[in-house]
């Protein structure tokens, strides 16, 4: 068993001046993060069959076109993704006064340094995030400066790294909004955040979670010794391609994770700001 990071340890201080993209993958065991990450299995929420409703509708048309892409054209295919989960939010919160946004950067401040990362997808309720997504263009486009055109082996070649040091900074801006807005930790004072990916072939969708207590996110903000350390840990789930929605696992975890980002926002936010 890896030992407990030094209380003395903060491995962002060095790098807050360097690009995102170029960040060291040492920063993982610099956070002595494991390899692979632990697995925690997300709950899944509930998918009502409603085909009254255009998003239920269109949902079902997104995962007809999801089935023939794979067929087809596996860069369309990886494209169709972030647009399911987009639809599917406003779907879950069809009936709410909820604003569902699309929500692609995280906005980091290290030791009163502005790190920003953009992401190729993500989705927010109003001014709070509900999760992240990338896939291997972005990744790849990122780390090898190709941002037009990625060729198809950087798509077809599985990532050799799970967890990149990217990735860690479009959690923890997701964190530092939380923190920011004044929002409810959990009992334990950790904010739960969410990085979401697809496989390759788009068949399999891994989910990293993110648990930061808010003391953590301001040390890292002030640039202080890190008291807390990060715990990381991933799902991975079927991304199916067939009309039975009520039955998707990708569906029934963003139901839930969705449904939980709502409760923060009325918690956080009055009513009337809905209204």
């Amino acid at each position: 068993m890896s030992a407990t990071p030094s209380p003395q340890s903060n491995p962002f201080n060095r790098l807050k001046d360097i690009a995102p993209h170029l960040w060291p993958q040492s920063l993982i065991h610099e956070l002595d993060l494991p390899s692979p990450l632990p697995i925690e299995r997300r709950i899944r929420g509930t998918v009502l069959k409603n085909p009254e409703s255009k998003y239920y509708r269109f949902l079902c048309y997104l995962f007809k076109r999801l089935r023939e892409d794979r067929k087809e054209d596996p860069l369309t295919a990886l494209d169709m993704i972030p647009r399911i989960l987009d639809k599917a939010m406003s779907y879950f919160l069809e009936d709410e006064k909820h604003f569902v946004s699309l929500s692609r950067t995280s906005y980091n401040a290290i030791d009163g340094v502005s790190v920003v990362v953009d992401c190729s997808g993500g989705g927010s309720i109003g001014p709070l995030p509900v999760y992240r997504y990338t896939d291997a263009r972005h990744r790849h486009a990122k780390y090898k400066d190709l941002y037009e055109d990625t060729p198809t082996r950087w798509i077809k070649q599985r990532d050799t790294e799970p967890l990149q040091s990217y990735d860690i900074l479009a959690l923890l801006g997701q964190a530092m909004n939380l923190q920011e807005k004044n929002v409810a930790t959990n009992p334990d004072g950790c904010y739960v955040v969410h990085l979401m990916y697809p496989d390759d072939d788009c068949r399999e969708m891994t989910i990293i979670t993110m648990h930061i207590h808010r003391d953590t996110v301001v040390e890292i903000q002030e640039g202080r010794p890190i008291g807390v350390p990060l715990r990381l840990t991933q799902d991975s789930l079927e991304i199916p391609d067939d009309d039975d929605l009520e039955n998707n696992p990708v569906l029934q975890v963003l139901a839930e994770m969705s449904k939980d980002a709502a409760r923060l926002v009325n918690e956080t936010y009055p009513p009337e700001i809905w209204a």
